[in-house]
């Protein structure tokens, strides 16, 4: 997939699709355990994630590592246009994974947002620059010496798959999403659905299998 097709693709998902009706959908195709964590939330109310899964595993540390924060900068250094930063902290409480800088950095590579199993700090700024983040939790605690990332581009423990929809309250359109379809037909469930109760309404996320 091209850069370009890439971000159409993404801006197209944001516009168009409607997260609690794929997750119909997708229970129709048999994905029925496709819904994020109930406790991972956004930063603010008008936060949308659209794009492609880098996940990252971080753990609890005791004491300060020789390099602290290296395989953390690393994996937000390889963050491509079109790229969600995905964590999982194993839902530690006792530090922030993420902060301004981290956002920072990452807008600065063309990610759409970042999903963090854990806390962030900076919370104000974050939301000032309007950098779509997703997590448990907010606490002034830097990283170093509590977690450390142990690795990157590695597959994702009980969060996501590839692609990622939250808090769209835009119109549904006819479309496939899977092999199976899910149509503006009043006999199908998913649209119905919509149709009856979900218009312009804020929902939860679910991740898109590619």
């Amino acid at each position: 997939m091209s850069k370009e097709t890439g971000s159409e693709m993404y801006e197209a998902m944001k516009e168009k699709l409607f997260s609690a009706v794929i997750a119909d959908a997708l229970d129709a195709c048999g994905y029925r355990d496709q819904i994020l964590r109930h406790d991972i939330r956004p930063l603010f109310p008008d936060a949308v994630v659209v794009g492609r899964a880098l996940t990252v595993l971080s753990v609890d540390v005791y004491e300060i590592p020789d390099e602290p924060y290296k395989l953390e900068l690393e994996a937000v250094d390889a963050l491509k246009a079109g790229d969600v930063l995905v964590a999982q902290t194993n839902g530690t409480t006792r530090s922030s994974l993420w902060g301004e800088l981290l956002s920072t950095a990452a807008e600065a590579r063309g990610a759409r947002g970042a999903v963090i199993d854990g806390f962030t700090r900076d919370s104000q700024a974050i939301a000032d620059m309007g950098f779509p983040l997703f997590v448990r939790g907010i606490a002034p605690y830097d990283s170093k010496g509590r977690s450390d990332v142990i690795a990157y581009n590695t597959p994702s423990t009980r969060l996501f798959k590839t692609h990622i929809v939250w808090n769209l309250s835009l119109e549904w359109e006819s479309r496939r999403i899977c092999k199976r379809r899910a149509t503006r037909d009043r006999n199908t469930t998913a649209y119905e659905y919509h149709y009856n109760s979900m218009n312009n309404m804020k929902i939860d996320l679910v991740y898109i299998l590619s």
